[in-house]
């Protein structure tokens, strides 16, 4: 049976409460062996990067399908932004998790959600779901190392007919191998209607082609995000995937052309099209620019280096078209590993791996982060003779302030721990140098603090939360002051 809107609101017993960006509120296990639980506290955000996409890509009034919901970290950021007048259908199989997912959309007021407690197949009935310490890790069929549960087995075309769907905008696909029966036994559905979809690209380590190829058989095309940019591109069967890629999407045709209508995608595009930057004075107001950009030369590659810091630049500026964002982002990174390949210095390095982010090429970005600092270790200099960007975009406002050597390699050890994981959960003990490096450097940041000291909580090396000057005080990068402070939720 389906349960809409918060019709279970009592707290669920032992649970924590948290609250991440745009105000959300989620009911989640305590244990940080749990993902969720751990990256909730981590990032205040889910960790891939089109958890914020999706929310901004549907209208008021949108009707969204959530398989596999999980804790429900798309579920409730997308019942909030579809409003009053659109719905969500979160379809979560594990009894536990979906209590945590009902009070989730209690704490948030949702009255626009349906919960179905049931796995889709391609076949109704039942079967035995996999349990693991880990919910995310749940599956249909094999061994899981914390026992198994019988659950429903419902298939999308019949849930059509019970439910009279129409009209579906957005499906989120994420059922841990069973994606292909998924789409079997919603062929009906897919065919007739034209959603947006996304859905995870690997099972386990392996890319799924039989689900793009599924898809691919009811019309739809297949795309990537790029995070940069924030827009969807054309993915290109046979290229080479970047490991960090997680999810892709695909649409038909008439649905390809309204999200590019509307800025979310460039269905096709070309070498010709303007590449868009920022304006060059813009760039040079830029504080860190202000900081170290004095002795600048504009000439040669400090022409084509400058150019490329402005295009990484107008990557997310929402002035300029998609098409030119995109543009821009895919010449800059082309343009830098050109000029990387013979001279790699640590500023164009980290000029490289902002652009090869952007561009969705996570572990080049990564590989260039670790050359530029172990060189900068080798010579103990950084010189700041030609244009470059800092490797994560929050440093742009930052003015190195009299100590620019200092500042550049805190920029790269904030952005090697950003990039070398989706979350400090998958790190082990060998990983944590680079904490207390960033320690010495004085990192301001909330969030490395935070990766940090769960690091420890987890491998046993802390034994709760201690009180830092960073996370004890309510702001906008750190939401739960409370925990921090030994007060539990």
């Amino acid at each position: 049976m389906g349960e809409s809107e918060a019709e279970v609101a009592a707290p669920v017993a032992g649970e924590a409460v948290v609250e991440v960006a745009g105000g959300l509120r989620f009911s989640v296990p305590p244990s940080l062996a749990v993902i969720t639980t751990y990256v909730l506290r981590e990032q205040e955000a889910w960790f891939e990067d089109e958890w914020p996409f999706l929310p901004r890509v549907v209208q008021p009034g949108a009707r969204v399908l959530d398989i596999g919901a999980n804790h429900g970290v798309y579920t409730v950021a997308l019942a909030r932004a579809v409003g009053e007048t659109g719905h969500v259908w979160a379809f979560e199989p594990t009894p536990t998790t979906m209590a945590h997912l009902k009070r989730s959309v209690a704490l948030n007021r949702l009255a626009n959600v349906t919960l179905l407690e049931a796995a889709l197949s391609d076949h109704t009935g039942s079967a035995t779901l996999a349990l693991n310490e880990s919910s995310e890790l749940n599956a249909l069929g094999g061994d899981g190392s914390a026992g198994g549960v019988e659950v429903e087995l419902r298939t999308l075309d019949r849930c059509r007919e019970e439910f009279g769907w129409e009209r579906i905008d957005l499906v989120k696909l994420d059922a841990e191998g069973e994606e292909v029966n998924v789409v079997r036994g919603g062929r009906g559905l897919f065919a007739e209607e034209s959603p947006l979809v996304m859905f995870e690209l690997k099972n386990g380590t392996e890319v799924n082609h039989g689900l793009i190829e599924a898809f691919e058989s009811l019309g739809y095309s297949t795309y990537r995000f790029v995070p940069g940019v924030g827009v969807l591109a054309p993915f290109e069967r046979g290229a080479e995937v970047d490991p960090y890629q997680l999810n892709l999407f695909c649409c038909k045709e008439g649905r390809a052309a309204e999200l590019a209508a509307a800025g979310w995608l460039v269905a096709a595009p070309q070498e010709g099209e303007a590449a868009g930057m920022v304006a060059a004075a813009e760039f040079r107001a830029l504080p860190f620019v202000r900081g170290v950009g004095r002795g600048w030369q504009g000439q040669g590659d400090g022409a084509t280096l400058e150019r490329a810091a402005r295009m990484v630049c107008g990557a997310s500026d929402g002035r300029l078209p998609a098409a030119q964002r995109l543009a821009g982002v895919r010449r800059a990174y082309r343009d830098l590993r050109r000029l990387c390949a013979t001279n790699g210095s640590p500023t164009r390095l980290a000029t490289l791996a902002r652009a090869a982010w952007a561009w969705g090429a996570r572990e080049v970005a990564l590989e260039v982060l670790k050359k530029a600092f172990t060189e900068v270790q080798r010579t103990r200099r950084v010189t700041f003779r030609e244009p470059f960007v800092p490797p994560l975009p929050r440093f742009d406002q930052e003015d190195p302030a009299g100590a620019p050597g200092r500042w550049f390699v805190r920029t790269l050890l904030e952005a090697i721990e950003r990039r070398r994981a989706f979350s400090s959960y998958y790190l082990d003990s060998a990983g944590f140098q680079l904490f207390e490096l960033l320690r010495n450097f004085g990192c301001p940041a909330p969030e490395i603090e935070r990766r940090r000291q769960l690091c420890r909580m987890r491998t046993g090396q802390q034994h709760g939360p201690e009180p830092s000057p960073l996370l004890t005080v309510r702001r906008a990068d750190n939401l739960n002051p409370g925990y921090w402070q030994g007060q539990g939720g």
